[in-house]
Protein backbone atom coordinates (compact mmCIF):
# COMPACT_ATOMS: atom_id res chain seq x y z
CA UNK A 1 0.00 0.00 0.00
CA UNK A 2 2.79 2.00 0.67
CA UNK A 3 4.55 1.52 -2.34
CA UNK A 4 1.32 2.38 -4.28
CA UNK A 5 1.09 5.61 -2.48
CA UNK A 6 4.52 6.60 -2.77
CA UNK A 7 4.33 5.56 -6.75
CA UNK A 8 1.30 7.66 -7.24
CA UNK A 9 2.56 10.98 -5.48
CA UNK A 10 5.67 10.60 -7.92
CA UNK A 11 3.51 10.29 -11.10
CA UNK A 12 1.16 13.32 -9.46
CA UNK A 13 4.56 15.50 -9.12
CA UNK A 14 6.07 14.14 -12.35
CA UNK A 15 3.20 15.18 -13.80
CA UNK A 16 3.19 18.96 -12.14
CA UNK A 17 6.89 19.30 -12.60
CA UNK A 18 6.19 18.66 -16.69
CA UNK A 19 3.61 21.35 -16.70
CA UNK A 20 5.32 23.76 -14.88
CA UNK A 21 8.59 22.89 -16.98
CA UNK A 22 6.48 23.57 -20.30
CA UNK A 23 5.19 27.25 -18.75
CA UNK A 24 8.60 27.95 -17.73
CA UNK A 25 9.63 27.16 -20.92
CA UNK A 26 7.40 28.92 -22.82
CA UNK A 27 7.92 31.88 -20.72
CA UNK A 28 11.46 31.55 -21.32
CA UNK A 29 10.92 31.71 -24.64
CA UNK A 30 8.10 34.85 -25.02
CA UNK A 31 11.18 36.82 -23.13
CA UNK A 32 13.64 36.06 -25.31
CA UNK A 33 11.14 37.49 -27.82
CA UNK A 34 10.77 40.66 -26.29
CA UNK A 35 13.89 41.35 -25.47
CA UNK A 36 14.76 40.79 -29.14
CA UNK A 37 11.51 42.97 -30.03
CA UNK A 38 12.70 45.55 -27.45
CA UNK A 39 16.66 45.28 -29.36
CA UNK A 40 15.31 45.58 -33.03
CA UNK A 41 12.35 47.82 -32.57
CA UNK A 42 13.71 50.54 -30.23
CA UNK A 43 17.92 50.11 -31.22
CA UNK A 44 18.68 49.80 -27.37
CA UNK A 45 22.14 50.45 -28.24
CA UNK A 46 21.34 53.87 -28.23
CA UNK A 47 19.13 54.46 -26.08
CA UNK A 48 18.44 55.62 -22.75
CA UNK A 49 19.74 52.89 -20.01
CA UNK A 50 16.32 52.26 -18.51
CA UNK A 51 15.21 50.66 -22.02
CA UNK A 52 18.61 48.74 -22.30
CA UNK A 53 18.49 47.60 -18.48
CA UNK A 54 14.68 46.43 -19.61
CA UNK A 55 16.09 44.76 -22.55
CA UNK A 56 19.04 42.63 -20.66
CA UNK A 57 16.91 41.83 -17.66
CA UNK A 58 14.35 40.27 -20.09
CA UNK A 59 16.92 38.32 -21.82
CA UNK A 60 18.83 37.44 -18.76
CA UNK A 61 15.77 36.14 -16.99
CA UNK A 62 14.29 33.98 -20.31
CA UNK A 63 18.16 32.76 -20.77
CA UNK A 64 17.62 31.58 -17.03
CA UNK A 65 14.11 30.26 -17.43
CA UNK A 66 14.98 28.28 -20.58
CA UNK A 67 17.93 26.49 -18.52
CA UNK A 68 15.73 25.46 -15.45
CA UNK A 69 13.27 23.96 -17.66
CA UNK A 70 15.56 22.12 -19.58
CA UNK A 71 17.99 20.88 -16.67
CA UNK A 72 14.84 19.93 -15.02
CA UNK A 73 13.50 18.06 -18.52
CA UNK A 74 16.69 16.33 -18.09
CA UNK A 75 16.35 15.21 -14.92
CA UNK A 76 12.47 13.82 -14.97
CA UNK A 77 13.83 12.11 -18.23
CA UNK A 78 17.07 10.05 -17.44
CA UNK A 79 17.93 8.34 -14.94
CA UNK A 80 21.66 8.33 -15.08
CA UNK A 81 21.29 12.89 -15.01
CA UNK A 82 18.51 12.88 -11.79
CA UNK A 83 21.34 15.28 -10.34
CA UNK A 84 20.19 17.55 -13.37
CA UNK A 85 16.58 17.75 -10.94
CA UNK A 86 18.56 19.30 -7.94
CA UNK A 87 20.20 21.60 -10.18
CA UNK A 88 17.14 22.49 -11.41
CA UNK A 89 15.61 22.77 -7.92
CA UNK A 90 18.49 25.14 -6.35
CA UNK A 91 18.24 27.36 -9.34
CA UNK A 92 14.82 27.88 -8.73
CA UNK A 93 15.34 30.06 -5.77
CA UNK A 94 17.78 32.73 -7.59
CA UNK A 95 15.41 32.57 -10.53
CA UNK A 96 11.99 33.32 -8.53
CA UNK A 97 13.67 36.66 -6.47
CA UNK A 98 14.97 37.84 -10.17
CA UNK A 99 11.24 37.53 -11.28
CA UNK A 100 9.28 39.31 -7.71
CA UNK A 101 12.33 41.84 -8.21
CA UNK A 102 11.70 42.57 -11.60
CA UNK A 103 8.16 42.46 -11.49
CA UNK A 104 7.87 45.10 -8.93
CA UNK A 105 10.69 47.35 -10.77
CA UNK A 106 9.04 46.80 -14.17
CA UNK A 107 5.31 48.19 -11.96
CA UNK A 108 6.84 50.73 -10.86
CA UNK A 109 9.14 52.06 -13.78
CA UNK A 110 5.94 51.64 -16.16
CA UNK A 111 5.17 55.33 -16.48
CA UNK A 112 8.37 56.40 -16.56
CA UNK A 113 9.47 54.22 -19.13
CA UNK A 114 6.41 54.93 -21.14
CA UNK A 115 6.71 58.72 -20.85
CA UNK A 116 10.31 58.28 -22.17
CA UNK A 117 9.11 56.33 -25.35
CA UNK A 118 6.34 58.20 -25.93
CA UNK A 119 8.60 61.46 -25.76
CA UNK A 120 11.51 60.04 -28.03
CA UNK A 121 8.77 58.41 -30.26
CA UNK A 122 10.55 60.28 -33.64
CA UNK A 123 14.08 59.46 -32.50
CA UNK A 124 13.46 55.87 -32.15
CA UNK A 125 11.36 56.14 -35.31
CA UNK A 126 8.88 54.37 -33.22
CA UNK A 127 4.94 54.50 -34.72
CA UNK A 128 1.94 54.90 -32.71
CA UNK A 129 0.90 51.20 -33.03
CA UNK A 130 4.37 49.85 -32.10
CA UNK A 131 4.48 52.32 -29.56
CA UNK A 132 0.62 50.40 -28.25
CA UNK A 133 2.03 47.27 -28.93
CA UNK A 134 5.29 47.72 -26.44
CA UNK A 135 3.24 49.01 -23.47
CA UNK A 136 0.29 45.87 -24.06
CA UNK A 137 3.20 43.35 -23.97
CA UNK A 138 4.95 45.39 -20.88
CA UNK A 139 1.54 44.75 -19.11
CA UNK A 140 1.87 41.42 -20.08
CA UNK A 141 5.07 40.80 -19.07
CA UNK A 142 4.98 42.08 -15.99
CA UNK A 143 1.62 40.00 -15.06
CA UNK A 144 4.03 37.17 -16.34
CA UNK A 145 6.59 37.57 -14.04
CA UNK A 146 4.36 37.85 -10.73
CA UNK A 147 3.17 34.40 -12.24
CA UNK A 148 5.99 33.13 -12.38
CA UNK A 149 7.59 34.04 -9.62
CA UNK A 150 4.46 32.03 -7.95
CA UNK A 151 5.18 29.10 -10.42
CA UNK A 152 8.79 28.84 -9.36
CA UNK A 153 8.01 28.62 -5.55
CA UNK A 154 5.62 25.91 -6.38
CA UNK A 155 8.80 24.31 -8.92
CA UNK A 156 11.21 24.26 -5.87
CA UNK A 157 8.34 22.08 -3.35
CA UNK A 158 7.68 19.83 -6.33
CA UNK A 159 10.91 19.39 -7.51
CA UNK A 160 12.04 18.98 -3.54
CA UNK A 161 9.34 16.32 -2.87
CA UNK A 162 9.97 14.05 -6.38
CA UNK A 163 13.70 14.24 -5.64
CA UNK A 164 13.11 13.14 -1.97
CA UNK A 165 10.78 10.31 -3.61
CA UNK A 166 13.17 9.12 -6.10
CA UNK A 167 16.11 9.20 -3.39
CA UNK A 168 13.38 6.80 -1.32
CA UNK A 169 13.06 4.34 -3.90
CA UNK A 170 16.78 4.43 -4.40
CA UNK A 171 17.34 3.74 -1.01
CA UNK A 172 14.79 1.01 -0.89
CA UNK A 173 15.78 -0.60 -3.48
CA UNK A 174 19.87 -1.02 -2.16
CA UNK A 175 18.23 -1.92 1.17
CA UNK A 176 16.50 -4.80 -0.66
CA UNK A 177 19.75 -5.99 -2.23
CA UNK A 178 22.09 -5.64 0.54
CA UNK A 179 18.62 -7.73 1.99
CA UNK A 180 19.23 -10.35 -0.80
CA UNK A 181 22.85 -10.16 -0.20
CA UNK A 182 22.76 -11.14 3.03
CA UNK A 183 20.11 -13.71 2.52
CA UNK A 184 22.27 -15.57 -0.27
CA UNK A 185 25.21 -15.80 1.89
CA UNK A 186 23.13 -17.25 4.74
CA UNK A 187 21.70 -19.78 2.29
CA UNK A 188 25.41 -20.46 0.65
CA UNK A 189 26.50 -20.68 4.67
CA UNK A 190 23.66 -22.59 5.38
CA UNK A 191 24.38 -25.16 2.68
CA UNK A 192 27.90 -25.21 3.54
CA UNK A 193 27.34 -26.43 7.35
CA UNK A 194 25.10 -29.12 6.22
CA UNK A 195 27.59 -30.32 3.42
CA UNK A 196 30.16 -30.25 5.85
CA UNK A 197 28.01 -32.03 8.40
CA UNK A 198 27.03 -34.47 5.76
CA UNK A 199 30.80 -35.01 4.71
CA UNK A 200 31.60 -35.97 8.86
CA UNK A 201 28.87 -38.22 9.33
CA UNK A 202 30.37 -40.04 6.04
CA UNK A 203 33.50 -39.95 7.36
CA UNK A 204 32.49 -40.93 10.77
CA UNK A 205 30.68 -44.17 8.93
CA UNK A 206 33.31 -45.01 7.35
CA UNK A 207 36.08 -44.72 9.92
CA UNK A 208 33.94 -46.77 12.19
CA UNK A 209 33.78 -49.82 9.48
CA UNK A 210 37.04 -49.59 9.03
CA UNK A 211 37.63 -49.74 12.86
CA UNK A 212 34.93 -52.88 12.61
CA UNK A 213 36.91 -54.56 9.94
CA UNK A 214 40.16 -53.91 11.53
CA UNK A 215 38.87 -55.55 14.85
CA UNK A 216 37.23 -58.50 13.05
CA UNK A 217 40.95 -58.99 11.37
CA UNK A 218 42.60 -58.77 13.94
CA UNK A 219 40.68 -61.72 16.46
CA UNK A 220 40.62 -63.86 13.13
Amino acid sequence: MANCCRSLCKLIFSSLLFILNVVDCLAGIVLLVYGFYLYSTLKIDSSDPKLQWTFASSMSLGILLTLASCFSFIGISADSCRCALSVSAWLTIPVALTELVLAIVFSLCKDEVFDLLDEEKEKLHLTQEAFETFQMWYQVVVWVLFGLFMCEVVRFHVSKNLRDAINLDIDEYYRLLDKEQEEEQARMLEQRLLLDQKYSELRDEYRNKYNSSYQQHKTA
